[in-house]
């Protein structure tokens, strides 16, 4: 972009800073006072290094933004079930991943776990033919992983009340860890069946 003055032709450079366009400026005024250069040459000057200053400051903002955006997706975390061999329902359930400091978040229904989903923190123990446990890891800085899955049997039990096969039965108690098998005081049953409906309802348990 240029400006012809008199005989003189002032360039401005796209990479010039704002500090060198300010200084064109201060010129330009200075010039006017020797040459008869009108004000409204100048006002267009101003308006440019304003223009020019606003646009260096959403470039900056925005790459910074950007630069603070995740951009590596943490490794899936890896789940293991071991179950009774003398045909009972008995199973252990433990997850790892191999990000230090990353938490693995899971959910026990076959429901797409979130950050929100129970967070696992010890060995899952309890009774039950079928389970589909599902799982993401999640660290601050990272991406969230991959979902990892593992689906397991089926119960083959028989409501009798709806003649249904139960798939999945889970006991949520107040502490909100799902269980495989009630604990001590209040429960939320859960209960999915063969075609996909889902029950719950409440009981109280005492060992």
């Amino acid at each position: 972009m240029s400006f012809i003055l008199d005989t003189r032709v002032f360039y401005v450079k796209k990479e010039h800073s704002i500090k060198n366009i300010h200084t064109f400026v201060l010129h330009l005024i200075f010039y006017k006072r020797m040459k008869h250069i009108t004000s409204l040459t100048i006002y267009c000057c101003l308006l440019l290094a304003t223009c020019m200053q606003g646009h260096s400051q959403e470039k900056m903002v925005t790459t910074n933004y950007n630069e603070n955006l995740p951009t590596e997706t943490l490794p899936a975390p890896i789940i293991e079930v071991a179950t009774s061999t003398d045909g009972g329902r008995y199973m252990r359930i433990t997850m790892f991943c191999e990000t230090a400091d990353a938490e693995i978040h899971y959910t026990l229904d076959g429901t797409i776990p979130t950050k929100q989903s129970p967070l696992y923190t010890e060995e899952i123990t309890g009774n039950s033919h079928s389970v589909t446990i599902k799982a993401i890891t999640t660290k601050d800085g990272y991406l969230d992983s991959p979902i990892a899955e593992y689906m397991y049997g089926g119960s083959g039990i028989i409501n009798e009340q709806t003649d249904k096969k139960i798939i999945l039965r889970i006991y949520l108690p107040l502490s909100g860890t799902p269980l495989f098998s009630p604990t001590e005081g209040m429960n939320i049953v859960i209960t999915t069946y063969e075609d996909g409906q889902l029950e719950t309802h409440k009981m109280i348990w005492k060992p």
